[in-house]
């Protein structure tokens, strides 16, 4: 800490700084409502300790518009491999949560489609007028656009085709057969609309201020359709907002459940880990739609070929109800009989609907056993050597012998086909029941980019990141309920307390330092509270924004340095007016670095006092002004100023110090409390020089002596007070000064350059003096004994 800010001033910096940095945490905590969620966020959850999804949740990928049929049997594909639920999050055409008309339907398709014409085309000529796009590439990107242009026509053509109610029929009943399926209500809505209230389900959550995604409000209003689905999937978990948090309540496992929300009851979620372990694409465990589409066209293709197997007579040595066409067909029946029998407004009727979705399931398993029996059983042999049998008989004549080779050949060709389109719709089986049985399924585009409600890539552009699609951050959603996680955002008292404590802590630091060095640590202790708090939200995941604590700690360092500099520079001002006058530029910057003494100090040390005179001067001067004009002294007062400034100027590099002027007459010291401090650290005078201030005066006399015509210099050591006050300046008082002053006055008499007295006598020994007399008392008794000093005086050894 610099001598200049005492205790007191040190304890008003450290209250006006907390000021400074409580009011700039408080303005960010509360007024501003924290720094927006960003780039630093983003950054630190980069670092976030990352681990693979909860295993029952799968996204099934799938193009921004589906057909009411194609729906219909991805969720009768579901209900055979035994899924646990499904959200729907891509448009169904005539399937609406608000039961809108077609027409209107219609309207909202035709708005979105030429919205996002509209957008594309200007993004392109925008690009290309700031130069974002090459002229060689242009045609390519206007190609691309062609193509957008030309699937949105398609999908309107279909749209207004494929309007009829039939395809719409089978959804409606597949998803009452179902029971668990969902759809938000905003899937229809173009992005620049708001989400509706009411009881309808969202999926498209709202973007933070750089247009990115970073948080999701579960409860709503509306509520988010994952969790509508959530809170209906177990019947023994309760669900419900509590707070600042969501409670979860498992009644069968006992366990009690809180996941954290922020101020506006959105939940900061965490993604799962990318390119893992058995979820290798960005974390999320998916498939195609093209799957179920796939699985049913073979089953169609297997059909067809079952078909024409059966006219061949292969299956003719079979009962009737164990061929595996009649079984496909008996299992389509059955699955008919079990949609119609689904009544949801009759929970009586649901047991007798249990009971066909039953048949149905063990009529399906029959028809792959069959399958399996048939064509990888012995009915391939045993009717090979049938038609073997009857070529070894002599029963056939040549036709019949040609007629029944071709069907033993054909045969093979039947069954390898068989089980070529067989082992492709088993695989495609084995998959959608590996991924779907307890399966929370999620369906919706793949790609962000397709999607209205997708999040912009950042701030203008500038700043990259992951981006999801409305089906990946239902995904990230229903993950994070599920496992219970989430990132724990402070309360906003507690974000203030912490900052607060640890700046406090800071300052108490910086005030007891220097100003440079207070800015400098204050800058690195700044930047190492960021990253205290940042570290702490990578480890325990509670988000307290780095940035409030970080900005309030620069003001707070910023308040710090400019007071200190401020009381410096007031101080350095006020020693340079106090001591400037009186010292060189060396000891001055000694004496404002050390801060002492301070000017209205008073203070007792032994020094040695020189009075400097030129001889005849005054005198000179008045015979001057006796030939001068009336008040034209400007040549006497030249003269003295002179003399003065030549004076002032030798003491100062002989690092002396001014003590007093008076007319003809300059008094000078050494060894005074200006020269021990202004040496700098362990720079006292009679160390670093290894001589006495009386030697070191009597050898500043000395020199000039042989250099200075006319100049007569008294010299005496002793006690010597000193002080400044801002009327008379710096000064000297004592006995020493008394004399030496009398000793430069009676230099004249005595025609000698420089006496002094016994007391400087005694302490610069064995140099060449003549004693002159005795320097009486004022009251006439006794007094001490002066000398004539002889020079040059030879330097002492060091």
């Amino acid at each position: 800490m610099t001598a200049f800010i005492t205790r007191k001033k040190s304890a008003l910096i450290f209250f006006c700084a907390f000021l400074a940095a409580g009011g700039s945490a408080a303005l960010l905590n509360y007024l501003l409502e924290g720094p927006k969620l960003g780039p630093h966020y983003d950054l630190l959850l980069e670092f976030r300790q990352e681990s693979a999804p909860a295993p029952e949740l799968l996204i099934v990928d799938s193009g921004d518009l589906m057909e009411g049929d194609t729906a219909a049997e991805m969720i009768l594909t579901l209900i055979e491999m035994d899924a646990a639920a499904l959200v729907i999050q891509t448009p169904i055409l005539g399937f609406s949560a608000e039961k809108a008309s077609s027409e209107e339907e219609i309207r909202s398709w035709f708005e979105e489609e030429f919205s996002l014409l509209e957008r594309n085309i200007r993004n392109l000529f925008e690009a290309i007028r700031v130069g974002s796009i090459a002229p060689t590439e242009a045609r390519r990107y206007v190609d691309e656009l062609v193509g957008l242009t030309g699937r949105g026509k398609e999908r309107l053509t279909a749209a207004l085709v494929r309007q009829g109610g039939a395809g719409i029929a089978r959804l409606e009943q597949a998803a009452a057969a179902f029971g668990q399926v969902y759809r938000a209500g905003d899937l229809r809505l173009s992005p620049d609309h708001a989400v509706p209230s009411g009881d309808l389900t969202y999926s498209r959550p709202r973007r933070d201020w750089d247009g990115r995604i970073r948080r999701i409000s579960p409860v709503g209003p509306p509520e988010h359709v994952v969790y509508a689905a959530l809170k209906g999937r177990f019947e023994e978990s309760l669900m419900a907002p509590m707070g600042d948090s969501l409670f979860l309540v498992n009644t069968r496992e006992g366990l009690e459940t809180h996941i954290p929300l922020d101020s506006q009851g959105s939940l900061l979620f965490e993604a799962p880990a990318g390119g893992r372990g058995e979820y290798p694409d960005r974390g999320f465990r998916r498939i195609s739609l093209d799957l179920f589409t796939r699985y049913e066209e073979t089953g169609q293709t297997l059909q067809r070929l079952l078909r024409e197997a059966a006219r061949a007579g292969i299956y003719e040595g079979l009962e009737p109800e164990k061929a595996p066409v009649n079984l496909f067909e008996y299992a389509l029946v059955q699955r008919g009989e079990f949609l119609v029998s689904v009544d949801p407004g009759n929970p009586a009727a649901r047991r007798f609907s249990d009971e066909w979705k039953a048949r149905w399931l063990q009529t399906r398993a029959e028809y792959f056993a069959v399958l399996e029996e048939s064509l990888y059983g012995p009915a391939e042999r045993k009717l090979r050597a049938g038609y073997e049998e009857l070529l070894r008989s002599e029963r056939l004549d040549e036709e019949g012998i040609d007629r029944v080779g071709a069907l033993r050949d054909e045969l093979a060709v039947i069954f390898d086909r068989l089980r070529e389109v067989y082992g492709e719709y088993r695989g495609l089986r084995e998959t959608l029941s590996q991924a779907l049985s307890s399966s929370f399924v999620i369906l919706g585009p793949a790609d962000p980019e397709t999607m209205t409600g997708a999040a912009a890539p950042g701030l203008f552009g500038l700043f990259g990141g992951p981006e999801y699609s409305d089906s990946e951050l239902s995904f990230i959603l229903a993950d994070n309920i599920l496992r219970s996680r989430g990132i724990r955002p402070l309360e906003r008292h507690l974000v203030l307390f912490w900052s607060l404590l640890t700046i406090a802590l800071e300052l108490l630091i910086l005030v007891r330092l220097r100003p440079l060095f207070s800015l400098g640590l204050g800058f690195v202790l700044s930047l190492a509270l960021g990253a205290g708090f940042s570290w702490s939200f990578v480890v325990w995941g509670r988000w307290l924004d780095p940035l409030i604590p970080l900005s309030a700690s620069l003001a707070g360092t910023l308040s710090v340095f400019a007071l200190e500099l401020l009381l410096v520079s007031q101080g350095a001002r006020r020693f340079r007016r106090a001591y400037g006058p009186y010292v060189g530029k060396s000891c001055l910057r000694q004496l404002i670095k050390a801060g002492r003494p301070a000017p209205a100090e008073r203070s007792s040390v032994s020094a040695a006092v020189v009075a400097v005179r030129q001889a005849g001067l005054l005198a000179k001067e008045d015979q001057r002004a006796e030939h001068s004009p009336a008040g034209d002294l400007s040549a006497g007062a030249r003269a003295l100023l002179a003399f003065r400034e030549e004076a002032s100027t030798l003491v100062k590099k002989a690092g002396g110090v001014i003590v007093g002027c008076d007319g003809d007459l300059m008094l000078a010291c050494f060894g005074s409390p200006l020269e021990r401090i202004g040496m700098g650290p362990g720079g006292d005078p009679y160390v670093r020089y290894a001589r006495s201030p009386a030697l070191r005066a009597a050898e500043f006399a000395t020199d000039l002596a042989g250099q200075k015509t006319g100049w007569q210099f008294g010299i005496d050591a002793g006690e010597c007070s000193f002080w400044y006050r801002p009327v008379s300046g710096y000064n000297a008082y004592g006995r020493p000064v008394v004399r030496a002053r009398i000793l430069s006055s009676l230099a004249s008499r005595y025609k000698a350059k420089v006496l002094i007295s016994e007391s400087v006598r005694s302490q610069i020994k064995d140099i060449p003096v003549r004693r002159l007399t005795v320097l009486k008392e004022q009251d006439g008794s006794g007094g001490e004994a002066f000398y004539q000093l002889a020079f040059p005086i030879a330097p002492a050894d060091s």
